[in-house]
């Protein structure tokens, strides 16, 4: 559904199409209605302060991996992005998480 910027939409829309105006011309003239009315004005939300321990975190993953990482702390848990451009990047990301889990294993088996 669709915002109304104008208070007669029905007339706006006369107008525009006696005027013969094309959809950019159209939305142009939304666009300055709009920003006169205060309508569509992007809500902007606080970013979370970062801390030390979480910048930190971020640099030895970025360091490690070679990759941009990513954190963002939500509650109690949180959400770890790695970008990557190759599908041979992921690859490698993949590797090292299965070669530590093997490792992690094989750890345990020997303190059994």
């Amino acid at each position: 559904m669709r915002c109304s910027v104008s208070p007669d939409p029905e007339a706006l829309a006369k107008a525009i199409a006696r005027a013969r105006l094309n959809v950019r011309q159209a939305e142009a003239i939304a666009q300055d209605r709009a920003a006169t009315a205060g309508i569509g004005r992007k809500v902007t939300r606080a970013r979370p302060a970062r801390t030390p321990i979480r910048s930190r975190s971020k640099k030895r993953l970025s360091d490690a991996l070679g990759l941009v990482v990513t954190i963002a702390h939500r509650g109690k848990g949180g959400e770890l992005k790695i970008r990557y451009k190759t599908l041979e990047q992921l690859d490698s990301v993949i590797r090292r998480i299965e070669r530590a889990n093997r490792i992690g294993r094989a750890a345990k088996v020997g303190l059994e």
